[in-house]
């Protein structure tokens, strides 16, 4: 769909896990990929020579990126539901108690 334009950005909302009691809401743009320009930086502008050409190696690379992400965010949430799901099922044990 990004390929035939019919949208110009995707982002990508999820829960991040940071503890069993602790979740953040997180917000990440997956299409198109962004860049702080560390990359550039970081290669002190050495003439670098691809083998297959640059757009080859992008045309392969870019939707296994997306694929990670998505992975990635699936996985946040998994552990914030389990975490969460913990901290509840803690908590109403405690109150059972009381």
């Amino acid at each position: 769909m990004f390929d035939a334009g019919e949208f110009d950005v995707a982002h990508l909302f999820f829960s991040k896990f940071r503890s069993a009691l602790l979740q953040e809401a997180t917000g990440q743009q997956i299409i198109p990929v962004s860049t702080d320009g560390s990359v550039a930086a970081a290669s002190g502008g050495a003439a670098v020579e691809y083998e297959p050409d640059e757009e080859t190696i992008l045309a392969d690379l870019l939707p296994r990126n997306v694929t990670v992400q998505i992975f990635k965010g699936l996985l946040e949430n998994a552990a914030s539901e389990q975490g969460a799901s913990m901290t509840a099922m803690d908590n109403a044990t405690r109150n059972a108690g009381d």
